[in-house]
């Protein structure tokens, strides 16, 4: 919802508004007494992650039209930090999904795979020499 006051400030500031967003909150979920499996924990942990990563590129837009309305160099210094800030949690998600795969390759062993296009280099002579040394 726009203010009235808003145009009047812009005004007097020599800026132009900038647009409103609504920001949805999300109800914390409650504490369950029960126990998680390692799969919803890294589930839940990941979902975490990826809607810290979600606001931030929200709070990312809405700063880029702060700094270059004010030109003031402490909200470049504060879009920056978003900016690492950013970068960590996508790092964090990259480290968490690599550590859930170390842990289900330990769990269940390696995963095969599967190749469908394979290519030999050789003559028809060699293929049919590793052919049976395969039989053999």
């Amino acid at each position: 919802m726009k203010n009235i006051n808003d145009d009047a400030l812009a005004e007097a500031l020599g800026v132009k508004p900038m647009p409103t967003h609504t920001i949805t909150v999300r109800q914390p979920k409650p504490l369950s007494t029960e126990v998680m499996s390692d799969d919803d924990k890294f589930d839940e942990v990941r979902d975490n992650i990826k809607r810290l990563i979600e606001l931030g590129e929200m709070s990312y837009t809405e700063l880029v039209g702060v700094a270059s309305a004010s030109q003031h160099p402490q909200a470049f210094a504060v879009l920056s930090q978003l900016l690492g800030q950013m970068v960590g949690a996508n790092k964090q998600l990259l480290e968490i999904e690599k550590l859930k795969l170390e842990i289900d390759e330990k769990r269940h062993g390696p995963t095969e795979k599967i190749v469908n296009n394979n290519l030999f280099v050789g003559s028809t002579a060699d293929m049919l020499d590793q052919l049976n040394k395969k039989k053999d």
